[in-house]
């Protein structure tokens, strides 16, 4: 799959309101495992569990996300990483 097609099926299954969590999860580790960088797979995955109140293993992703470059393979994400992780960490310290 080449990287238009990718970010194409990642944008589709955010898109897809008829998904419950345990699928999107699902799903979004089999596109992890095709992403053209394993940053951005690790991120989307992160995300993922993240949207599925699954904190621990989103903080596991987007630390591997951090760790495989994502800053450099897209700025972008990279910031929205960066927020996401905040909050995802305060919300845990809540409970």
């Amino acid at each position: 799959m080449d990287e238009d097609d990718w970010e194409k099926e990642v944008a589709d299954l955010w898109a897809d309101e008829g998904v419950d969590d345990g699928d999107r999860i699902d799903r979004m580790r089999a596109l992890a495992e095709q992403a053209p960088h394993p940053a951005l797979g690790e991120f989307e995955l992160g995300g993922a569990c993240d949207s599925g109140g699954r904190e621990a293993e989103a903080h596991r992703h987007y630390a591997a996300a951090t760790a495989a470059g994502l800053r450099d393979v897209d700025p972008g994400r990279a910031a929205q990483l960066a927020i996401q992780h905040c909050a995802t960490s305060a919300a845990s310290r809540r409970r």
